[in-house]
């Protein structure tokens, strides 16, 4: 392994543990959403409210370690939904 790459996987290492309480809060709060329409609700809320309190870079971050986090709970719609969302390059208050 490369020095570079050893340095990038620390950090990434040291994000996730910085964030993982709002990763798992976050990803809690959309899976427990039933419909659509509140599911894309808690999405936008919650990137909203993490963009506004850390970036747009770290934001972008976030989100795909959401969909990580969906994903290994199995919530394959939200994971859709936000890979979707990172697809069209919507800002968090556009609408989905």
């Amino acid at each position: 392994m490369t020095t570079g790459r050893r340095n990038r996987t620390a950090g990434d290492a040291q994000w996730l543990a910085d964030h993982e309480m709002e990763l798992a809060r976050s990803a809690s709060h959309i899976a427990s959403m039933l419909h659509k329409e509140s599911m894309q609700a808690a999405v936008r809320e919650i990137l909203l409210k993490f963009e506004a309190a850390h970036g747009c870079e770290e934001s972008k971050i976030f989100t795909h370690a959401l969909a990580r986090k969906l994903e290994e709970r199995g919530n394959l719609r939200a994971v859709e939904m936000l890979r979707e969302f990172v697809k069209r390059g919507q800002s968090p208050g556009a609408t989905l």
